[in-house]
């Protein structure tokens, strides 16, 4: 169970993940409520520390966030059906 809180410009989402989810998890939750309350861009923190930068693109039709490692390397993934069906 992860607790999360999606901040953005004007407000801020928070939810609780189910007891088996991981970050997929809590990406896939985010992506949505961005989609659904027209998000361009957010941050995604895990159990009070930030670890992803997202980026909607409504024109495209994609989002992808940008994780925030521990040695300050980042990794930006496209957040389509293919990353979430990946094991």
């Amino acid at each position: 169970m992860l607790n999360c809180k999606l901040v953005y410009a004007g407000g801020d989402f928070s939810f609780v993940t189910p007891t088996s989810s991981n970050h997929k998890g809590a990406l896939k939750i985010a992506k949505d409520h961005m989609i659904e309350e027209f998000v361009l861009n957010a941050k995604l923190l895990i159990n009070g520390k930030e670890h992803y930068a997202i980026n909607h693109e409504f024109k495209n039709n994609e989002t992808k966030a940008t994780g925030i490692l521990e040695d300050c390397i980042s990794l930006t993934v496209k957040l389509d059906e293919n990353f979430f069906a990946s094991g």
